[in-house]
């Protein structure tokens, strides 16, 4: 069962009926990839998801239903989870407010932003509640580069105003924050950093599979007044969620999907009003959290940095400002025969011998993973394909081709 089956079978039951659980939190921290900036003038606003039903069927016609083993946008899954979820008892009646959005046009070192936040309000019994959802990574390359800034900076665009979001709307009121992703990232930064005040408000944390941060956020004094409000929830083949520093406190769900399209909720167990978790995070989890951790810790802040410049500066180079758009990009650009000044090529090479490292790494940590006890162990000490592409690479850097 996941979020979509939960709703047929709770959707009948009313907020006051049933306190607002872990899976409610993660269909907000679903429903705010909802491209709610589609509509001008934010027409929306004050709507509950009931009407907002209807307003989409007016404005952009019916909804197309999905099937999430093909559909992996979550802008387009998340317009059949508001479908879904509009047409029950539980969430007909949650009102919808302060959708907020910052999104980079160009392209600023340490200044990109990809940001959006939004409000639903809720009557639980207790009184209103309101639940601030922020959104995760979108497929913008401003969003993907200001993803990078997180392994360099304490702080990045989209956390700070994230931050503001939490002072600005709070506003005495009993709030929980959550987020998926990126988002996941900025629910937890928002709640570390909030004001004395508006810590207060927030009765509950739900960061879905997100990145940690760039320092050790247990070292912090807010850490220890706001950890017991804080849940971290991940699938057995996490990597986005096992990035950076984080917490060792969190649960593990379990997932239909495999490898890195875990990282897709919409496949995460739902039992009852609980997610179905494990005990532990599977092998190639482990191997990949461990290859990563160890490319990351050999750059200083400032290779990093370099790294994350170097690589956009090419992405950008292309002409692509989405994701979606790259591939075609690069078979029209040609990757290899970029036109560059020997400074760009020389930035070139820097990013490919920085990526060949994170191949070594990640050999590195399978082949001791299986050296003794996988029956065919001894084949991970000849990866012929990996060896061809770093001769490749090696073979370009000594001819000055990249």
């Amino acid at each position: 069962m996941n979020i979509l089956d939960y709703l047929d079978w709770r959707g009948d039951l009313s907020f006051a009926a049933s306190k607002p659980n872990e899976v409610d939190a993660l269909i907000f921290a679903w429903l705010i990839y909802y491209r709610f900036e589609d509509f001008e003038g934010g027409e929306f606003e004050g709507m509950t998801l009931s009407e907002l039903v209807s307003f989409h069927e007016k404005m952009r016609g019916p909804f197309q239903k999905i099937n999430p083993a093909v559909t992996i946008d979550p802008a387009v899954t998340a317009a059949w989870l508001l479908y879904c979820a509009g047409r029950t008892e539980r969430f007909a009646s949650v009102r919808v407010c302060g959708f907020l959005k910052r999104q980079s046009e160009k392209s600023h070192a340490g200044q990109d932003i990809q940001f959006a936040a939004a409000s639903f309000i809720l009557e639980d019994g207790d009184g209103e509640l309101r639940v601030i959802a922020y959104r995760g990574t979108d497929d913008s390359i401003a969003g993907w580069k200001e993803d990078c800034y997180l392994a360099i900076s304490d702080t990045v665009p989209a956390q700070k105003t994230g931050l503001q979001y939490l002072e600005d709307t709070a506003d005495g009121r009993r709030v929980m924050i959550c987020g998926h992703s990126k988002g996941g990232n900025l629910a937890m930064y928002a709640a570390l950093f909030a004001s004395d005040s508006r810590r207060t408000d927030i009765c509950s944390v739900y960061n879905f599979d997100g990145p940690g941060f760039c320092f050790d956020m247990r070292n912090l004094e807010n850490y220890s007044l706001i950890k017991d409000r804080i849940v971290t929830i991940v699938p057995e083949s996490s990597i986005v969620g096992m990035l950076l520093e984080h917490g060792d406190d969190y649960r593990i769900v379990e997932s239909r999907n495999v490898g890195l399209l875990q990282h897709d909720a919409l496949f995460w167990q739902v039992l009852g009003n609980r997610f179905v978790c494990t005990d532990k995070r599977n092998e190639s989890s482990l191997i990949a959290d461990g290859a990563i951790r160890d490319w990351i810790a050999g750059m200083s802040i400032e290779e990093r940095r370099e790294f994350v410049d170097a690589l956009f500066e090419i992405l950008e180079g292309t002409g692509a400002v989405r994701t979606t758009e790259l591939p075609e990009k690069l078979v029209q650009n040609g990757f290899w025969n970029l036109r560059h000044s020997l400074a760009d090529r020389e930035k070139k090479k820097m990013v490919l011998h920085v990526l060949l490292n994170l191949i070594k790494a990640g050999n590195a940590k399978l082949y001791e993973s299986v050296k003794y006890s996988d029956p065919v162990g001894e084949i991970m000490e000849h990866p012929g394909k990996q060896r061809r592409l770093q001769s490749s690479i090696l073979q370009r850097e000594s001819e000055g081709g990249l």
